[in-house]
């Protein structure tokens, strides 16, 4: 038996991603410890470097898995979805919340290393991450469903994005049998370069008909950082995005560095604790990611209106007239 209570806080500048739980238990990968630092790795030494090195991908849904979205019905022998004639709709709303997400994270280890030194472990690790976070309401899929009611309105409130790029640069020390016997304790220290960050920090968008008119109201909030190379320019809507590809070959190699290694700059931290009572018994506690990214190079960009659709005027002889 082994129990497991992992606390993960996700503060990176709001930065919300996962690592997978089952690397708890491969204490074989050196890259365990990333699910806690306290664990230390078999190997007593172990180096890694591009294509030798780990590649992480995980994708994570709230609410919806694969077969909620496609899957086979015996009656016409093919794949179907929930929006098909013969498909269950009532079973795939029952599956969803008023606000769900989708997570998705990505990260390659550039230059991963670790030795043991009797009771202790310590590692490095440089890795380039993305991760993506999605955030939609039951009333997205409502649309397709069962379209625009004359007189009723289709809240879409809660729909948004975050998505970040950032290189982390890691370093981990462990013990064992630091306080007691059985007892692990390890932290991962961590340098974070921010690369670009997305997000909606306020969403409200909402669908309403009647007999003549097709309604939207929107306000929504989106927020964007990125390297000093790229000019964001606050518009009227949501901000404008120009990267001028030629700071690269115009900047010294130091100014480049300087200014894009250390320009969105913060600190992380990862603490962990093992101990094993018993041997039938591991109880494994962590804090992930406790932190921060100082974005410099940031904009915000509102887009709050709202517009009335009465449908597309044909003239034959004019052309088509949209108003």
């Amino acid at each position: 038996l082994i129990v497991s209570g992992i606390l993960a806080a996700m503060t990176l500048g709001q930065l919300q991603a996962q690592l997978p739980n089952s690397m708890f238990f491969m204490p074989n990968v050196p890259q365990s410890h990333r699910i806690n630092p306290a664990i230390q790795p078999r190997s007593g030494v172990y180096f890694g470097m591009p294509v030798l090195s780990p590649l992480r991908l995980q994708l994570t849904s709230s609410a919806l898995a694969f077969e909620d979205v496609i899957y086979y019905n015996s009656d016409l022998d093919a794949m179907i979805t929930p929006f098909h004639p013969m498909g269950d709709l009532e079973a795939f709303f029952n599956e969803l919340q008023p606000v769900n997400y989708f997570l998705g994270n990505v990260g390659m280890s550039v230059l991963t290393m670790g030795f043991r030194a009797g009771k202790n472990y310590f590692s490095f690790d440089l890795t380039p991450r993305v991760d993506l976070n999605m955030y939609y309401p039951e009333g997205l899929f409502e649309l397709p469903a069962y379209g625009f009611p004359s007189g009723e309105t289709r809240s879409l409130i809660g729909i948004g994005i975050y998505a970040t790029g950032f290189i982390e640069t890691a370093v981990g020390w462990s013990r064992s049998y630091l306080l007691i016997p059985n007892m692990y304790i390890g932290v991962l220290l961590k340098l974070i370069t921010g690369m670009a960050n997305i997000n909606t920090a306020n969403s409200v968008l909402e669908i309403g008909s009647s007999s003549d008119t097709l309604s939207v109201y929107t306000d929504m909030e989106l927020n964007i950082a990125a390297p000093s190379f790229v000019e964001i320019t606050a518009t009227d809507s949501f901000p404008s995005v120009d990267p001028d590809m030629s700071y690269f070959s115009n900047t010294p190699i130091q100014t480049v560095i300087k200014e894009q290694y250390l320009g969105n700059i913060g600190f992380g931290l990862d603490i962990g604790v093992n101990y094993q009572p018993i041997p039938q018994l591991m109880v494994s506690a962590s804090l992930l990611d406790l932190g921060y990214i100082n974005w410099q190079n940031t904009v915000t960009g509102i887009a709050d209106f709202e517009y009335d659709f009465r449908g597309i005027y044909v003239n034959p002889f004019s052309g088509v007239d949209t108003t």
